[in-house]
């Protein structure tokens, strides 16, 4: 299914507009302790580096906070019109939902939330097929996924945000080690897609 995703890929425009030439961030499906972080990792961050971010609840009032706890140029998708230069904003905030798989295919490096919050990140192998590094919060050992994804290389868990700062600062000022861990990544994936294709394969044959 994660890629199909990438095979029927659609260009947004709007994202595009946004990002430009910059490095930029996509962090998906992000819970409040994710946007806590990434505001206290911002300012350490590369101030070209943009960022989407794409809330795991579409909450007007959390929203709201995140926007003042970010403390920078801030754009919700809801309010882009014809006249919106996206170009001005280092924030992307995409209130609306049906959008993050296809959002990945922007991302220099993803960051999945949901690794602090409830204890596992949420689906690693939706930005990791198009081939970028992807980083989540450290309690990440009840999804098997992110686990095996951490073991390759192509995934990386962090504790805080000066550890996020880190560990997230090489991958976007050396490319070669940015591609290096994204091709992991998407090796994976397409490594997992055999297996499970193998397993169906069995199991048909079993049923036969």
């Amino acid at each position: 299914r994660v890629i199909a995703i990438v095979q029927n890929k659609k260009s947004l425009a709007f994202a595009e507009a946004f990002k430009q030439e910059s490095p930029t961030l996509v962090l998906g499906s992000s819970w409040w302790k994710d946007i806590q972080i990434l505001a206290e990792a911002l300012p350490l961050l590369p101030e070209d580096l943009k960022v989407i971010l794409v809330p795991h609840e579409i909450s007007p009032t959390q929203i709201a906070s995140a926007i003042q706890l970010l403390n920078t140029a801030v754009i919700q998708y809801s309010q882009i019109h014809d006249n919106t230069r996206l170009s001005d904003y280092k924030v992307l905030i995409v209130d609306t939902v049906g959008m993050l798989t296809t959002l990945y295919q922007y991302a220099d490096v993803a960051y999945v939330g949901g690794g602090f919050e409830d204890g596992q990140p949420h689906n690693v192998l939706e930005p990791a097929v198009y081939g970028v590094p992807v980083l989540f919060g450290n309690k990440y050992q009840k999804a098997k996924e992110a686990v095996d994804l951490v073991a390759t290389g192509g995934g990386i868990a962090f504790d805080n945000a000066a550890d996020l700062v880190q560990k997230i600062l090489p991958l976007l000022q050396t490319e070669t080690l940015r591609k290096q861990k994204g091709v992991i990544a998407q090796q994976f994936v397409f490594d997992h897609a055999g297996a499970t294709q193998k397993i169906m394969t069995f199991v048909r044959s079993v049923l036969k």
